[in-house]
């Protein structure tokens, strides 16, 4: 059972967790901004937009779908600037938002805690794993390390200080050893390179760089288990642990805490496994010392976005219901 408001440790894990979602949340709403020029008119040859208070006439080279007064993110080459892509963050923005609200709708405390622990899963990943891996540090170590910040700090703001996070980390970090050996080994036998998606190839183009490839594949599979493992884990924990107390009382309610427990573990787990198998790209970004604005207006970064909130969303929609239905027609 969750143990928010119950003791002293509960109420601070609260109020951190709530400044770490605020203090996070302004930052990145306010911080991440990319500067765009609105589109004044288009002919065959050329688009005016207006820039800085300026007004630049560009050849029109872009296979976007304009319009006129459609915002539009510029970049320079040899001093002429071009478009290089539709300006869509501020709906991102406003999308992000909406399911920031969601999550604390559904989940009470605990969406802030959720929150929170996706802010921290992001911070390990930006300021630890990816400046260690571009630095020539040993990608399997990194994310062998990351992994130890990230199991703690992740199952303890989600869930909670309590016996089935303390039952929860260990069965995970147990599970991730032998893990960790059977992809080793199995990406060993198969002779795998990490070296063949696209974004691999374009780190390989960067002459600054001497990337252990293969180690990058093996820490973001590693990665990405770290997500399945917090679902499987601490739902399998709160099951047992909620059998032994052997009583029929308040069956729905407590399905519903087992099935929060889902959701905060589910939400979480779609971030991981998009960072890990997503770390080849995201290191492009990060030697290439793009913003984070500029990273998240990047098409595929917003559709994979979307994709996961849309994914999250129905997943978390389809626990109160087959929780309802369940109860209800098995009486």
């Amino acid at each position: 059972m969750h143990q928010l408001y119950k003791n002293k440790s509960s109420k601070f894990l609260n109020l951190i967790s709530i400044l770490i979602t605020i203090i996070f949340s302004v930052l990145f709403f306010v911080s991440s901004n990319v500067k765009t020029a609105k589109v004044l008119n288009i002919d065959e040859t050329e688009i005016t937009v207006s820039y800085n208070k300026e007004e630049l006439i560009l050849n029109n080279y872009s296979n976007l779908d304009l319009s006129i007064g459609d915002s539009v993110v510029l970049d320079q080459s040899n001093q002429e600037y071009y478009i290089e892509d539709l300006y869509r963050l501020s709906n991102l923005k406003y999308l992000i938002f909406i399911f920031f609200c969601f999550i604390i709708f559904i989940l009470g405390m605990q969406g802030f805690q959720v929150l929170a622990s996706i802010f921290m899963s992001v911070g390990i990943i930006s300021f630890f794993t990816l400046p260690l891996i571009s630095n020539n540090f040993s990608p399997v170590l990194s994310c062998i390390f990351s992994a130890l910040l990230l199991i703690p700090s992740t199952f303890y703001m989600t869930h909670g200080v309590n016996k089935k996070s303390h039952l929860a980390v260990l069965s995970t970090i147990i599970t991730l050893c032998v893990a960790s050996a059977v992809i080793y080994l199995s990406t060993t036998f198969v002779n795998l390179t990490g070296a063949s998606s696209e974004e691999a190839s374009f780190l390989l183009f960067n002459g600054n760089l001497n990337l252990d490839y293969s180690g990058i594949l093996f820490g973001g599979l590693l990665i990405s288990l770290l997500g399945i493992l917090d679902d499987i884990t601490i739902t399998q924990t709160s099951i047992v642990l909620d059998l032994q107390e052997n009583t029929k009382k308040n069956i729905f309610k407590r399905a519903m805490e087992i099935g929060k427990d889902h959701i905060a573990s589910l939400t979480n787990t779609i971030f991981l496994i998009y960072a890990g198998t997503s770390l080849p790209l995201l290191l492009l970004f990060y030697v290439n010392a793009e913003s984070i604005g500029t990273i998240l207006n990047v098409e595929p970064i917003a559709e994979e976005i979307v994709r996961s909130m849309i994914a999250t969303f129905s997943l978390i929609l389809a626990v109160p219901i087959s929780t309802w239905v369940a109860y209800k027609f098995n009486r």
